[in-house]
């Protein structure tokens, strides 16, 4: 799905390359991601916005026109001048909205589980109801991701917080830690979690048919204790493989590869 979606940036890049940044910004990609939240692409809608918001946050680098997305009429700066308060509001209530908006569990709540969500399950456009009642985390989820990510590029305190030293590192390790990620949890993750589930004996809490959440049975509270520390320390072991893993394929393939591609990019220049 990544490979197949970066495609589709790529060529976008290329198909809108002669169009004036304002277009772009202002007309074209913002119809794409529409167009792919309705449609139920919301994979294509997310790229989109990506490329969307990489041409506003090379706009805003840009000394000599700061804030302009290059309109024939009128800046964004112009916008923020007159209404500092109101913008400054509008960011942190996208942020806000967005947190909320990307927490949407996995399964479409029922409204007795989750007033707030399960009305948002009701405004899902249909494209999104999928089988299992799986379909509206994606679009739920995908809109509050864009906002989430939206409202960072005008938030310079927490883009100070994004560029500190451990984040820049994940960011280098970022598709390493993709590729590398899921066969450790499947292979020595769950491995791990069984081997010492059985060490502590909570293997009994799924053999058993009493209840583990009797107050009464102090044997079964004990083992969902052990259940629940056990857990942490096998996602403690396994995110310092995983991470530890990422970094020798970022340093062995991926950093390589990058210096490739930029040493030949030069020779067809």
């Amino acid at each position: 799905m990544e490979f197949r979606e970066s495609l589709y940036v790529f060529l976008m890049i290329l198909g809108l390359s002669n169009f004036k940044r304002w277009a772009r910004v202002r007309l074209v990609l913002p119809l794409c991601v529409i167009i792919g939240l309705y449609n139920g692409s919301w994979q294509f809608a997310l790229f989109m916005l990506g490329f969307l918001l990489a041409e506003i946050h090379a706009t805003l680098e840009d000394d000599e026109n700061y804030l302009s997305l290059g309109t024939p009429n009128g800046t964004m700066k112009s916008v923020y001048d007159r209404h500092p308060r109101v913008f400054s509001f509008l960011k942190v209530t996208a942020l806000t909205v967005g947190l909320y908006l990307g927490s949407y569990p996995i399964r479409a709540p029922l409204p007795h589980e989750a007033s707030g969500f399960s009305l948002l399950t009701a405004w899902t456009p249909p494209s999104h109801v999928y089988t299992e009642n799986h379909g509206p985390v994606y679009f739920w989820a995908g809109v509050g991701a864009g906002m989430i990510v939206a409202s960072i590029v005008f938030l310079p305190v927490i883009q100070k917080l994004l560029c500190s030293g451990v984040c820049q590192y994940l960011g280098r390790i970022s598709f390493s830690l993709y590729l590398v990620h899921g066969p450790l949890l499947q292979s020595l993750g769950y491995s791990l979690l069984l081997a010492t589930w059985g060490v502590v004996g909570v293997g009994k809490l799924f053999d058993s048919e009493r209840s583990p959440n009797d107050p009464t049975d102090k044997d079964v509270q004990n083992l969902e204790n052990w259940k629940i520390v056990t857990t942490w320390f096998v996602f403690a072991i396994n995110t310092t493989v995983t991470v530890w893993v990422s970094d020798i394929f970022w340093r062995a393939f991926d950093a390589p590869s990058v210096k490739f591609t930029r040493w030949l990019e030069k020779k067809f220049i």
